[in-house]
């Protein structure tokens, strides 16, 4: 059977149609849990940059 491409795209479309996506609740848990790690790992660097920059360690 030979694949042309409107067979290809009546597939895709087909495909997308089918599948919802996902639930924006689980892109709010996504986006949330990546700030808070990002924040875990920039808490430790933010200490070293207010102490070198701000010359806090004067006082």
């Amino acid at each position: 059977m030979p694949t042309t491409a409107a067979s290809l795209t009546r597939t895709v479309a087909w495909h997308a149609a089918s599948t919802p996506g996902w639930s924006p609740v689980i892109w709010v848990v996504l986006g949330g849990t990546f700030l808070v790690r990002a924040a875990g790992f920039i808490y430790p660097f933010l200490a070293l940059h207010l102490q070198t920059d701000l010359h806090l360690s004067r006082i």
